[in-house]
């Protein structure tokens, strides 16, 4: 028996709609977006004197987007905080940013929805307090990491890194120095 074209179609996005769920989280409540939101954290991090590294889909869309304008209210925005110190991390959600943080080197940071991230980041070198850029090839080996790790190449999805910007859209915030930050994969037989 054959499955009709119609058939095929249905089942393959149900599939995508499945794992799209396991591999996103949801935004904070009353999330702040774009650039209102960048300095939102970046006034929180200054306030707590520790350095917070913006990643998700607003930092990877700041080295491939065609200009400022799609940066301003299309994502949430998700910055790990760069501190083991727990008394040093803003509260869940504060501000209406999905902070991730963690005070075990052992353990990915995570979200105030519980949700922990497959890899950890390490400061090498004394970064300022603020909000930092992450680097695009951080940006995309974490990314290459989690949709190999989700199985999303089983249903179509493109893993190659796209085209980079020479600079990012985002040019508000600095970019760690080279050798500053050092990251690393959580055991992954912890997620099975």
């Amino acid at each position: 028996m054959h499955l009709q074209l119609r058939q095929c179609c249905t089942m393959r996005m149900a599939m995508r709609l499945e794992t799209k769920l396991v591999f996103q989280t949801d935004a904070p409540p009353d999330a702040q977006r774009g650039f209102t939101g960048l300095k939102i954290a970046h006034e929180i991090l200054l306030r707590l004197e520790v350095p917070g590294l913006l990643v998700g889909g607003l930092a990877r869309k700041a080295w491939t987007g065609g200009h400022r304008g799609t940066l301003s209210g299309r994502k949430d925005v998700d910055v790990i905080v760069l501190s083991r110190f727990s008394e040093k991390h803003p509260s869940r959600f504060e501000g209406g940013i999905d902070w991730w943080m963690t005070d075990d080197p052992d353990v990915g940071p995570t979200n105030g929805n519980g949700c922990e991230l497959i890899y950890t980041v390490e400061i090498r070198n004394p970064l300022a307090p603020g909000l930092h850029l992450a680097v695009p090839n951080f940006l995309w080996a974490w990314r290459r990491e989690e949709l190999s790790f989700f199985r999303k190449r089983k249903f179509g999805r493109d893993t190659r890194t796209p085209r980079i910007r020479p600079e990012p859209l985002i040019l508000e915030y600095p970019l760690p120095p080279e050798r500053s930050l050092e990251w690393r994969f959580i055991a992954r037989d912890r997620w099975h």
